[in-house]
């Protein structure tokens, strides 16, 4: 998206420590900065679907058949 931004601002990469070059060809390209706009919420959308429905499954397990996975899945046994 910073690539095809119109605004022509620097990538960073961890804050100021890498300066990440843009990519070739893309630069100021509206249709290119939608397309990866919508990836980017789609895919951020789908990811937090799959995680609260993980942790609802957790929950439900644990109420409805008193099955205790936390306890499975975490580091350090009891």
């Amino acid at each position: 998206m910073v690539s095809a931004s119109p605004f022509g601002l620097p990538t960073f990469v961890f804050v100021d420590w890498i300066n990440w070059p843009h990519i070739p060809g893309v630069a100021r390209n509206k249709s290119i900065e939608t397309l990866a706009n919508n990836v980017h919420w789609i895919t951020a959308t789908v990811l937090g679907a799959l995680i609260a429905g993980h942790v609802s499954a957790v929950v439900w397990h644990n109420k409805k058949h008193d099955i205790n996975l936390i306890s499975r899945m975490w580091w350090f046994k009891k």
